[in-house]
This record gives C-alpha cells, sequence and structure tokens, in this order.
C-alpha cells in the first residue's frame, strides 16, 4: 500500500511537470503564431505581393516556385520565433532589473542601534548594509517634576531643561556599515557639571534631585546613498547602573509597591520625547526619517 502510494505520488508530480510543460509550450506557440500574423499582417503584405510579381516575371518551375515558397516561409517562422524569444528574453531581463531594484533599495535602508549602557556608555552600531554620514548628537538635560509620598517618588511633568550647547555635542562626518563608535558619557566633558551622573547608593532618598534627572540624546544621520535624514533618540538617568527597564517604567517607585493616581504616572521616556518633538526640535513623532 505504502509503495503504491508512493508510486502514485511520483506519478502526480511528473504529470504536473509535464502539464506545466506543455502550459509554456502552448503559451510560446501562440506568441509565434501572434507575431507571424503580425508580420503577414503589417508592412510585409507590399514586400510579399512584390516577391510573387517577382516570381512571375522570371516564369520559375512549379518545383523552384514551391522551394522559393517554403524558404519564404521558413524565413517568416524563423523571424516569430526570435520576437516570441525576444520579447521573453527582455521580460526576463526586466523582471531582474526590477528585482536587483527592490533588493538595492531594501539594503540601503540604514539599520543603526543607538543606546546607552547601565555605566553611561553611549554605543552607535552601524549594523545595515549602508553607510550613514552627517551624524550629529545633541544633548539636552531635563529635571523633572516629582510628588514624593513617604519613600515614593512619582514623576508628573518636566520642571527645567536646559540644551547643551548651541548645536551638537558631538559629530562624525561616516560611519561605515558594520561599524561601532562608543562615547564614555562621564569623561566626555573636563568640567563634571555639564553632565553630571551619580552614584545610585549616595542618592537613596526619593526626595534627592539625582532621581529627577534625565538626559535626552538626539542623533540625527543621513542615509548615504539616498541622503535622507534618520532621527532616533535616546533617554537615561543622571543615576549610574540605572537598567533601561527601570527608566522607562510606566511609573517610578522606590521603596515597595505604590499605587498610582487613577490617571498614571506619566511615562518618563514618551514624556521626554514629547517635549523634545514639540517644544525643542520639531520633530515627527511617528517616523524616524523624514
Amino acid at each position: 500500500m505504502i509503495v503504491y502510494l508512493m508510486g502514485l505520488t511520483a506519478c502526480l508530480m511528473h504529470m504536473n511537470t509535464i502539464l506545466k510543460l506543455f502550459n509554456e509550450i502552448a503559451t510560446f506557440s501562440l506568441a509565434v503564431i501572434w507575431n507571424l500574423a503580425g508580420l503577414v499582417a503589417g508592412g510585409s503584405v507590399m514586400s510579399i505581393a512584390a516577391a510573387i510579381e517577382w516570381v512571375r516575371e522570371r516564369k520559375f518551375p512549379r518545383h523552384q516556385i514551391k522551394k522559393i515558397f517554403l524558404l519564404g516561409l521558413a524565413g517568416y517562422l524563423i523571424a516569430a520565433f526570435f520576437t516570441a524569444w525576444q520579447e521573453q528574453y527582455r521580460s526576463s531581463q526586466e523582471l531582474k532589473a526590477e528585482n536587483a531594484s527592490l533588493k538595492k533599495a531594501a539594503s540601503s535602508v540604514p539599520v543603526v542601534e543607538f543606546f546607552i549602557t547601565p555605566n553611561k556608555v553611549l554605543t552607535i552600531k552601524n549594523r545595515g548594509l549602508v553607510n550613514v554620514e552627517d551624524v550629529k548628537i545633541f544633548l539636552t538635560q531635563y529635571t523633572l517634576k516629582a510628588k514624593v509620598a513617604g519613600n515614593h517618588l512619582s514623576i508628573t511633568g518636566v520642571d527645567s531643561f536646559s540644551k547643551v550647547g548651541p548645536g551638537p555635542i558631538k559629530e562624525y562626518s561616516l560611519i561605515e556599515h558594520g561599524k561601532e563608535l562608543t562615547l564614555d558619557l562621564t569623561n566626555m566633558f573636563p568640567n563634571k557639571e555639564f553632565l553630571p551622573f551619580f552614584d545610585l547608593k549616595a542618592s537613596l532618598s526619593p526626595s534627592a534631585k539625582a532621581h529627577r534627572m534625565y538626559y535626552a540624546f538626539r542623533m540625527t544621520f543621513r542615509n548615504s546613498m539616498t541622503k535622507r535624514k534618520c532621527i532616533e533618540y535616546e533617554i537615561t538617568s543622571a543615576l549610574k547602573g540605572f537598567s533601561t527597564m527601570f527608566e522607562n517604567a510606566e511609573n517610578l517607585s522606590l521603596g515597595g509597591p505604590y499605587d498610582p493616581p487613577k490617571r498614571g504616572v506619566m511615562n518618563i521616556k514618551n514624556l521626554i520625547l514629547e517635549h523634545q518633538q514639540a517644544v525643542l526640535f520639531g520633530d515627527k513623532p511617528s517616523a524616524l526619517c523624514e
């Protein structure tokens, strides 16, 4: 029974291949017929009439006329076959060019990772297949509004902000694909007051200002092929050793469970991003690239 089923499956597969082959032959034959009809019905009618008149004038024997007719028909068939092949060849070349263009467009999309480790090392990884250029990093320092209830701190809004410098704090003309750059934020400025970071153990009190200080890093760059401008953000706390999950939590609670108000506590990351996009730079909230 198993052998029978295997044989039946093989036969069906061969039939499918044969039917596909017949379909392709029929399609090609139809194309040849249409091309042959087009050659005969087109500008070649006058040339056929002229050829017939030429044969009559020279009074060729019947067997030679037959040969001339067959040679002419063979010529038309060759032209029809060539035209059908040429159409298929051009179509396949256009399809290949279109696929190559799509692959090139897909590979030209920049894939840039932009993140800050808990040890405050800013890392840029270009994982895409295209270089990025005109890389600029902007920095804004935030002090957030907060409510303190016992040992709990709830972020409620932006208290103050200060954009560091009139332009970017760091620029790179080019980051090649596959390359990685790192920047130690704790040693970025000789004067630590420009970008202070605090030890978590020394700032355990929820009322400490360090818990309300955050830094927004805005990176802009351009696709080296399309020149399209892209924007990415990374938010980090002024506290050393903070994990990304804790920094972006829906509510910031120290000292145990905390039941936030019905409206909820503002998401720290969204709060700062909205301020960056709406107030400072006018970036589009829903788009990374312009």
